[in-house]
């Protein structure tokens, strides 16, 4: 199966610029969602998630619009953990 990886970010968020690095340095591609510019989107988010932190990812199979959130402090603790998680799906 492929999948497709949005992570929701922001501009000067460390933790977000951090992940991405890794990412890229893995080339694992990614859609980098800036909550900033896409605000009311993240809110609907937040709203149904419950928490507004960041870097938040969601993985869902590609032309699948249905997928998993994976949320720091809650699904992962540290940029190791939530890497560990991305590459069972890439």
């Amino acid at each position: 199966m492929k999948y497709n990886l949005t992570l929701f970010t922001m501009p000067f968020c460390s933790y977000c610029n951090g992940l991405k690095k890794r990412l890229d340095e893995l080339n694992i591609p990614y859609l980098d969602y800036d909550v900033i510019e896409n605000r009311e989107d993240w809110l609907l988010i937040v709203e149904e998630l419950g928490i507004d932190i960041l870097p938040t990812t969601y993985i869902n199979e590609v032309d699948n619009d249905k997928g998993v959130f994976f949320i720091p402090g809650k699904d992962y603790q540290t940029e190791d953990e939530i890497l560990e998680i991305i590459k069972t799906y890439f």
